[in-house]
Order: structure tokens, then sequence, then C-alpha cells
């Protein structure tokens, strides 16, 4: 049985801006709840990757594309609940039978990680924001890895990716770490990708935190400069 800390933080609202996903964060000034706008950083990262996902699209065709990306969102979808649902104790016998096959597979893929490497879990699905970077977020995992406490994320994957094209995962994953830190006072060092390719053994990506430090900070005044016309 997993145990969970409380982190004592917040969830946050959302709200589409200019056709993006923005958190409401409190105001440090006037303490005001939901006061400041900042985007997703899967919205503020999706705008780096959007030239590359149009050049496929337009590589394997439209139609072809939007049955491979309806059909890798539902396999994330629904993984990523189990997932949930084991490291909060919710996994039954019943739930187990009422599994679809293919997503009983990647299950047992993630549960056989977690159970090796995982201890106390201080955070699942947590809003997290950073008055410093000016973005939020929301971190599938927060939890001691091996003793140390890791930022966490499940990816399923139609095939196994190399460290070079998935650099937006741990943009994403050193984000999390930076936010938690400022909210918390505790130091997040590393984070780990578990990926569960289709038909193959898990896959995991473990990143030091200060290794991506600079380029995330590079990428988030680029964005406000170039998509909002802001500096700071």
């Amino acid at each position: 049985m997993f145990i969970l800390k409380e982190n004592g933080l917040p969830d946050l609202n959302t709200k589409n801006i200019d056709g993006k996903r923005h958190y409401l964060v409190p105001d440090p000034r006037s303490g005001e709840e939901s006061a400041l706008a900042y985007p997703s950083i899967t919205t503020l990262l999706g705008w780096y990757s959007a030239p590359g996902i149009a050049n496929w699209r337009k590589k394997v065709g439209a139609e072809e594309a939007n049955k491979i990306t309806t059909q890798a969102a539902r396999r994330g979808t629904s993984v990523h609940k189990i997932v949930e649902d084991y490291i909060t104790n919710q996994i039954s016998e019943d739930y187990l039978r009422s599994m679809m096959p293919t997503y009983k597979e990647d299950y047992l893929k993630f549960k056989e990680v977690i159970d090796e490497h995982i201890g106390n879990i201080y955070g699942i699905e947590t809003a997290l924001w950073s008055h410093k970077l000016h973005v939020a977020g929301r971190a599938d995992c927060i939890a001691e890895w091996d003793g140390e406490l890791s930022i966490l994320d499940w990816k399923t994957s139609r095939k196994i990716k190399k460290r070079e094209y998935i650099e937006n995962y741990f943009l994403q994953g050193t984000f999390y770490a930076k936010a938690y830190g400022e909210l918390t006072g505790q130091e997040v060092k590393v984070l780990n990708i578990v990926m569960v390719p289709q038909g193959e053994s898990p896959i995991i990506f473990t990143e030091k935190v200060s290794d991506w430090e600079n380029k995330l900070t590079q990428y988030v005044k680029k964005w406000y400069k170039e998509v909002k016309n802001l500096t700071f």
C-alpha cells in the first residue's frame, strides 16, 4: 500500500485565453486567489513542437494523423487513470477483470516499475505554479524514487523514442521540480520519465533537474517575448 503525504497545495482553475490554457493562480502581493493567469507548461512547450507535428501530419496525411493521435490520446488517458488508481490503492480484482487487455498489459508494465522504485507519494495530479517563471501546470506524480524525492511522469508510446526526441518531457518535468521547490521549500533534484512503448519493455529516462534549468528559462522567456510580447 502506498502512503500519500499531504503537500498543502491548493488546486487551480483553468481558463482559455487566446485559445491557450492558462491556470488561475494566487497573487503573492495581494493574496487574492485566482488573480493571475499563467500559461500551462504543456501549452508553452507545445508552441515549440508545433512545426514538427505539422510536418508529420503533412507526411502521413490528415486522416492517418487524426487516427494515430486519437488512439494515442485514448490509450494515454486510460492508462494514466489506471496507474493513478493503483498508486492511490484503488485497484481490486474486479477492477483488473474489467480492464481492457491492452490497457492491462500497459498497467502491469508500469506496476512492475512502480513496485520496484516508488516509496512515499507527495502529490498526484498536483497543480503547480511558479511566480519566477510565470508558468503553471499539473504534475502526474511527485514521489520518492529509490528514496529520493522526484518528479515522475507516465508515458505510453506507439514505439520506442530516443532521448533526443523527448526533450520537452524533461523540460516539463524540470518546471514541475522548480515550481514544487518554490512553493514548498523542498528541493527536487531528479526527474524520472517512465515510458511504455507498445509491445516493448518499460524504458526509464532519469534526468538531473540542474541539466535542464537554463534551457527551460530560455524557452519561457522566448515564448513570452514572441507570443505575449512581454519580457521579464
